[in-house]
């Protein structure tokens, strides 16, 4: 390694293990009471260290977390990019936690380990003083008292990438009935671009009576896959993450978990979050229902759009239980049906269904109100078994045909519901001239809900 830290020098730094390290601000704390002290902080806090290579950038961060048990197995990858024209230079710090034992901690670089040293505190505090000496960023002086894993240095030509992995593991220590996972995405904030792709994925195993699944600072998608099992993902793009990846859960045994977090800053009025979630009965139980898809083939379908919108129809229906019943609706001037009534949704009728599908066409006009009609009257059958309905209406223009007043489509609605039961209807907008009014009325008088999907987007994702 060179002896100048004014080389051109990448310094990328990452913290992502349990540490006790010191702060100026009281933790988030569940039920159990807890020390004001910061010294009971056990949230890792990352080394923050701008970089003097503008060049380089970060193309992608993903970070693969799996959590078993109180046991968490993380894999993180970088991409970074050189856009300079002079070759850079980068080396990796990985800051150690106090009193904890880093355990299968391994980097490559393009699939070559890279060699690398684990330093105790005082080789590490060298290595710190040296770079904020270098580059006057004191925010390395609180981390003086902790070792660091180093690796070596790996040259980034003009132009090309460099693909950085490492993984670890480290044990989460439980807070009453809440375990914590976290991950310093707020390194990034100190990149001299946005990250073009950001992802955190925690898959959670092994979890008896979990409940509450919360992350504070970032907005993510949570998929329960069985009574102890989840899965929480996080993405972005061209963001630069302004905080850490915080991801709670409880795990308790009573019928209801109750969670809390309070935060209270130094001199100021707190605040908290009480979080109650219900135990998920387990139940292999498959749910029938009974399904109506109405796909708008006017004329200004045409293109690319209907391409999607038919490819959006086909998932549907190509991931129907076998229990359930459904039926295809096309409208445009007119209103086509694929079967008089609900048809059971087995092998053949699905590939009935997608070859009348094929041959829709885009043309003429737009009639919601005699599409809308027809669709709630497919689901009044009078043997419904207390079975759920829904419509899910794809659609990308006002109503210009037929009825054309949005008061009176959805009042005609109301006035012919099934007589047994109330569908939910599900609204699709494609594109910008969109009756937006009329599809959320819609939607929210038939416990529904309204989506819109911009020309740029896939159709399909946002149905499915």
């Amino acid at each position: 390694m060179r002896s100048s830290w004014r080389l051109l020098i990448h310094v990328l730094v990452l913290s992502a293990l349990v540490v006790l390290a010191a702060c100026g601000a009281t933790p988030a704390r569940s039920q159990q009471s807890r020390s004001s002290d910061p010294r009971h902080d056990t949230r890792p806090t990352p080394i923050v260290v701008q970089t003097v290579t503008p060049g380089v950038i970060v193309a992608a961060h993903t970070v693969d977390a799996v959590v078993e048990g109180r046991v968490a197995q993380v894999q993180v990858t970088q991409v970074f990019r050189n856009q300079s024209r002079t070759v850079a230079e980068g080396v990796y710090i990985f800051p150690l936690p106090k009193d904890a034992a880093v355990s299968d901690f391994q980097m490559t670089v393009n699939g070559e380990v890279l060699e690398g040293k684990l330093l105790d505190r005082d080789e590490a505090r060298r290595i710190y003083e040296q770079i904020v000496r270098s580059q006057r960023d004191p925010a390395l002086l609180e981390y003086l008292d902790r070792g660091l894993f180093q690796a070596s240095v790996f040259p980034i030509p003009p132009g090309e990438t460099r693909t950085v992995d490492f993984s670890y593991s480290q044990v989460l220590a439980p807070d009453g009935n809440l375990l914590h996972f976290n991950y310093p995405l707020s390194t990034e904030r100190f990149s001299t671009a946005p990250v073009e792709e950001v992802a955190v994925t925690v898959e959670l195993l092994d979890q008896p009576g979990l409940r509450t699944i919360y992350s504070p600072n970032y907005p993510i998608t949570i998929e329960r896959t069985a009574e102890d099992r989840a899965t929480a993902v996080y993405t972005a793009s061209d963001d630069q993450p302004a905080g850490d990846f915080d991801l709670y859960w409880g795990v308790a045994d009573e019928a209801i978990g109750l969670d809390l977090l309070s935060y209270k800053p130094a001199g100021e009025d707190g605040f908290f979050v009480l979080l109650a979630a219900p135990g998920v009965a387990a139940t292999d139980e498959v749910v029938a229902r009974d399904i109506v898809v109405v796909l708008d083939v006017s004329g200004s379908m045409r293109g690319p759009k209907m391409e999607q919108a038919v490819d959006a129809v086909r998932y549907i229906v190509e991931n129907l239980n076998a229990e359930d019943r459904f039926n295809l609706i096309t409208f445009s001037t007119g209103v086509s049906l694929w079967e008089s009534d609900l048809q059971p949704a087995d092998g053949d009728a699905i590939a009935a269904a997608l070859d009348w599908l094929a041959d829709a066409k885009a043309t003429g006009s737009t009639d919601i109100n005699r599409a809308l009609l027809e669709a709630l009257a497919q689901l009044d059958t009078g043997d419904d078994d207390g079975r759920p309905a829904y419509v899910l209406f794809l659609t990308d223009g006002q109503p210009t045909q037929g009825e054309q007043d949005a008061g009176a489509i959805v009042r005609n609605a109301l006035n012919n519901l099934p007589a047994e039961r109330t569908p939910r209807l599900f609204t699709f907008g494609l594109g910008y001239d969109v009756n937006t009014d009329l599809l959320d009325t819609l939607a929210t008088d038939l416990r529904g809900r309204s989506q819109y999907v911009r020309p740029d987007e896939p159709i399909d994702e946002a149905v499915s």
